[in-house]
């Protein structure tokens, strides 16, 4: 049946009319490197070389401003990124500023201190030379601008050594009573200045008139009580802190003055100038004794007084440093 053209198995005509035909496969030509390195030569090598073609550019002519260009088309923001930066760094500051304040401000008010402890040393030193003028002739008339300083410069002191923290206990106390002391010793030159200078003159030996005849006894008795309310008046005001001995030996003085005024005014109305001299004699000694009390009184207080300053300013030397 085959011989005949009849096919035993069925047969699928629509497979044989539209069935393609194969494309025959084309065979892959064999290239030039297949070739060239086959032949294993040195020529083959160097034919290899020289027949590549490169596709990439060559970056033999390449420039900066090639990438530049590229580089140009992504935008970088800057401004985030500088912002950034900044905050982190204020805050870095801020907190190693916040950490360094407390020793910074201990540091501060300690310096401070030893600042007003030298200028209240400083201004002790005339106030030494103006209490060993209490026993000289003369006092310094500008003794209470002196002594002003001293006390400003204390204050200060004192009001600086507030500041001080919990750990500089020991620097506040001193501070404080190197202070108190200097104010305190101000104060007693103060005093005795005052004292002397006014006291002074008004224990002076009065010029009364012992001569029956050249007065009466209304004026004697007139002359004689104003030079009395005088002295109480004085001394009424002054205070009586310089000594106390001779707080004691003034207030006999002038309890005693009513009698002697009316000794002298009787010597003189019974014509006896002779008694009343001696009136006045005995008064002359009775203020001389005052004023040597006086003297000696403050010889005792400039020792004090200077001993207690030179004290106060070995200890403000410890504020220094």
């Amino acid at each position: 049946m085959e011989s005949l053209g009849f096919l035993e198995s069925p047969f699928d005509a629509s497979e044989a009319i539209y069935r393609e035909p194969e494309a025959p496969q084309a065979q892959r030509p064999q290239t030039t490197v297949e070739t060239l390195v086959g032949k294993h030569t040195k020529k083959g090598i160097e034919g290899l070389w020289d027949t590549t073609v490169i596709d990439a550019p060559s970056l033999a002519d390449w420039r900066p401003q090639d990438l530049g260009r590229v580089l140009q088309r992504r935008r970088i923001r800057w401004t985030p990124v500088v912002v950034t930066a900044l905050a982190v760094i204020g805050l870095l500051y801020l907190g190693y500023w916040l950490y360094r304040q407390p020793s910074a401000q201990a540091a501060s008010a300690r310096n401070t201190v030893a600042s007003h402890a030298a200028q209240l040393s400083s201004s002790l030193d005339p106030a030494i030379a103006l209490a060993g003028q209490l026993v000289g002739t003369q006092i310094d008339s500008d003794y209470v601008s002196i002594l002003g300083r001293v006390d400003d410069s204390a204050r200060e002191l004192l009001t600086s050594s507030a500041a001080l923290s919990d750990a500089d206990d020991t620097i506040r106390q001193l501070a404080s009573a190197a202070s108190a002391q200097a104010l305190a010793d101000s104060q007693r030159i103060r005093d005795a200045a005052a004292f002397r200078l006014t006291l002074e003159p008004a224990l002076a030996t009065p010029e009364l008139v012992t001569d029956p005849s050249l007065t009466d006894v209304a004026a004697a008795t007139l002359e004689f009580g104003e030079w009395r309310a005088h002295l109480v008046e004085i001394t009424s005001a002054l205070p009586m802190t310089v000594d106390e001995k001779l707080a004691i030996q003034l207030e006999e003085f002038l309890a005693g003055l009513p009698q002697t005024q009316r000794s002298y005014v009787d010597a003189l109305q019974d014509n006896d100038g002779v008694g009343a001299a001696r009136v006045l004699t005995g008064i002359d000694r009775d203020l001389d004794e005052l004023r040597q009390r006086l003297y000696a009184a403050y010889d005792a207080t400039v020792t004090q007084l200077q001993m207690s300053m030179k004290e106060s300013q070995a200890e403000l030397a410890r504020l220094v440093g």
